[in-house]
């Protein structure tokens, strides 16, 4: 999932439908309401297989730390019929992507407004438990080595409960 073209799509529930410069607009007037808060950029994705497809959900979600937050989201169906696991590492490149994306439109943004604490995390709905604990530790290290903090269950909110709710 990329963001690079102006293609991609967004929602939101307040606001429905958003390109990729409108979403930028909204976190950044967010963060201009109150810039020296402390904020969390969560980005996340969850899949579900279908009769021979396979749904990716992402997330977008900036969390004002004690004040709420807002959420966007965007969706892809893939028409190949793939295994767990391979769904589970597409969540993952997925979220990596999104991230690295959104920053890039993001930051000339955020260096304008000088947000003094913006912490940002990748969010996958993985865990030590059920079928994905065998591949806890390669999924974690893949979105480390892109530079970002991963959070899996229970932390993971953003891919579990956000995402989940739209795949």
């Amino acid at each position: 999932m990329s963001v690079k073209n102006n293609e991609t799509i967004f929602f939101s529930p307040s606001l429905g439908r958003l390109s990729i410069n409108q979403l930028v607009d909204e976190v950044v007037s967010y963060i201009q309401e109150l810039p020296d808060h402390k904020y969390t950029l969560i980005i996340g994705t969850d899949s579900k297989k279908y009769a021979s497809s396979s749904v990716y959900v992402s997330i977008i979600m900036l969390h004002r730390c004690g004040r709420g937050g807002r959420y966007f989201w965007t969706k892809l169906i893939d028409l190949n019929d793939l295994p767990m696991k391979q769904r589970i590492f597409n969540e993952a490149f997925y979220s990596i992507n999104l991230a690295k994306d959104f920053l890039g439109a993001l930051n000339y943004e955020i260096a304008r407004i000088k947000t003094p604490n913006l912490r940002i995390e990748i969010h996958v709905d993985i865990g030590f438990r059920g079928q994905t604990k065998d591949i806890v530790r390669e999924i974690v290290s893949m979105i480390e080595t892109n530079g970002f903090k991963a959070y899996i269950k229970p932390q993971s909110f953003g891919a579990s409960f956000v995402a989940d709710r739209y795949t």
